[in-house]
Formats: structure tokens, sequence, C-alpha cells
């Protein structure tokens, strides 16, 4: 009987492999594989994926037979008429950046079209692989932001920053409502099994508004009942003896109504505190939504909170930890530095 015993190496590579596929049959192939080095018979691996016995067994001996690892995931026999060289790689490689693609087909008839050489799927796959291309997730951004906007606030904002004096402050401001619910995320787990977590109705809310000094990586969160106008008024005031030590303290926030009501424009004109407002759909130029990311990552996804009592003290207990490693961690996930957005 053929047996199959994977190497560490060869472990990650078909887990590589697996995240950047999109196709069901190129991932059952590897499901397989690596089920099969797990211990699992054919049978069972066929009754998991819904799929002949025979089909598992001419799987396995095409992994055990193979050149490489594309040469077992993928069947096309186009014939090889040449590779790229360094400076088609490149106007490839360019070619991708710019466009939106999601099926390796198009680039294939993009290097068959421009240089006359035709590519496999799987040495199609390889090339992007090495030009630094995986394939992933696209990412949602606001339709209506302005690209020049957030530019000249980005500059603007990196030049103020730059000449801050020792008795002033910066901060980035927003709110967040955490529900008390599990949120499920990615984990490890074994091929075949699942993991499953708990959950509960998720109707009570934390109303968290915060603060973050991308300059000290300090963070300062209260909790309310609500956030509104009044509430940001005393957060205003906790935030003054929080730094008690500044002459001035400059708050950059979005363009939510309570930073512009009346009441709170009236307690700003005679307190230390200066608004400073984001452009207009800006949420990746404000620093704190990454500690608000961080939060959800290390304290709610994946984590069940029988009471709404433990999951609040774990959600304040994270935002107002002090402690060195803590801080190291806010700078590595949060840091300094504002990201510009570059839609298609």
């Amino acid at each position: 009987m053929l047996e199959i015993k994977l190497t560490e190496s060869e472990k990650k590579e078909l887990k590589r492999f697996h995240r950047s596929l999109k196709d069901k049959n190129s991932s059952d192939r590897i499901k397989a594989i690596l089920m099969l080095n797990d211990g699992y018979s054919g049978q069972e691996i066929a009754r998991i994926l819904i799929l002949d016995e025979n089909t598992i067994t001419t799987w396995k001996k095409r992994y055990i037979n193979r050149a490489n690892i594309t040469d077992y995931l993928f069947n096309e026999c186009h014939g090889y008429t040449g590779k790229l060289d360094k400076k088609e790689e490149q106007l490839v490689g360019y070619y991708v950046e710019k466009q939106l693609i999601s099926d390796s087909k198009e680039i294939r008839l993009f290097i068959e079209d421009q240089f006359g050489k035709r590519y496999s799927k799987s040495g199609t796959v390889d090339l992007l692989h090495r030009l630094g291309f995986r394939y992933k997730k696209t990412t949602l951004i606001p339709s209506k932001m302005d690209p020049i906007k957030q530019a000249k606030f980005k500059k603007l904002y990196e030049e103020f920053a730059e000449n801050i004096k020792d008795d002033e402050a910066i901060v980035f401001m927003d709110g967040m409502h955490p529900c008390h619910n599990a949120e499920i995320s990615k984990a490890w787990i074994k091929v075949g099994q699942k993991k499953e977590i708990l959950s509960n109705s998720g109707r009570n809310r934390c109303n968290l508004n915060g603060a973050y000094n991308p300059l000290t990586q300090e963070v300062f969160v209260r909790h309310y009942k609500t956030i509104n106008a009044e509430t940001v008024i005393e957060f205003f005031k906790e935030l003054e003896l929080f730094y008690s030590n500044k002459a001035e303290i400059y708050a950059i926030v979005d363009n939510a109504r309570y930073y512009k009501n009346e009441l709170v424009q009236a307690y700003i004109d005679k307190s230390r505190i200066n608004m400073i407002f984001l452009p207009t759909y800006s949420p990746n130029l404000n620093l704190i939504e990454r500690f608000w990311k961080l939060l959800k990552k290390q304290v709610i996804n994946n984590v069940y909170y029988e009471h709404f009592k433990d999951f609040q003290e774990a959600v304040l207990n994270f935002c107002n930890k002090s402690s060195p490693d803590h801080q190291a961690i806010i700078e590595q996930f949060v840091g300094t530095k504002l990201h510009l957005l570059k839609p298609i």
C-alpha cells in the first residue's frame, strides 16, 4: 500500500496553496493529501469530501508521483512555448496590479496575446506567487471617499505631529459599540473537524468612547449608556484630567453629529480640547479604528462570555491595560502611520 508521510515543509506548502486557491477541486485535492497524512483512510476522506473512493486513490498516486505541487494540482496540458524574460514579467506584474482579476485565465490570455507565449494554469499561479501576488479577499472602501482630500490631510497631519510641543497631545477619537456575542473568525482546525463556539442573544452592547495617542501609544477608553453630546462632553472632561499636564489636546475626530452639536462646541470653546475633523468617509485615517480591530481580535473573536458583565469587564480591561507588553502589541498593530486607500 502506498503511504503518504508529509514533511513539515510539504505541509506548509500545501496549506499555502490552499489559502491561495479558489476552485473547489484543487482545494479538495489538498485536503485529501493532508488527511491521508493524518491517518484518515481513503474511504473516510471520500465520505467527508463527498467524493468517490477511487478519486482519492487516484489523487494519492498522482501526489506520490508528482514532479512538483502544481503538477499534482493542475491537469491542463497547454504546450510550453517559452519562459517570460524579466521585462515581460514586470509588464505582467504591472497589468495584474492595475486590474481587478479573479481568474488566472485572464492573465494567461494576456501573456499569450502580448508575448505570444503560452502558460498553463499551474505555470501562471507559480508566476504570480513569484511576482509577489496572493489570492485573497478584496477590501471594501467608502464609495464617497475623496483620495485628494485624504492625501492632503495625511500630509498636514504628519507635518503637525512632527512639530508637536511637549505641552501638547494628539489623540484620535471614535466610538465603538461591541455586542455581547461571540464573533467567529479563522482558527487552526484539523482537517475534517469543526470547532464550535457558543453564542447568545447579543442584545447588550458596550458603548465605548476612546482616544488613542499615536506618539505614546496611550489608550483612554470609557463606557457610557449611550454616546451623545452629553457623554462626549463628559469624555472630554475626563480626557483633560488624564492629560492634566498638557496645555492643548488635539482630538482628531470623524464627522459624527454629536461632535458638531452646539453644547459640544460651547464646551470646546472654553476647554483645552481642539477638535480636528477628518475628511468625510475616511475611517482609514482614524488610527483608533485599528485599535478597535485589535480589541476584537484579542478579546471578542472566537470567545464566549456567558454574562454581559464578564464581557464588559474583559473589554474595558483590555482597553485600559498599561503593561509594557500590552503597549508593544498596540505599537505593532496600531502604530503611527496613516494609510491611504487606493481605489481601482
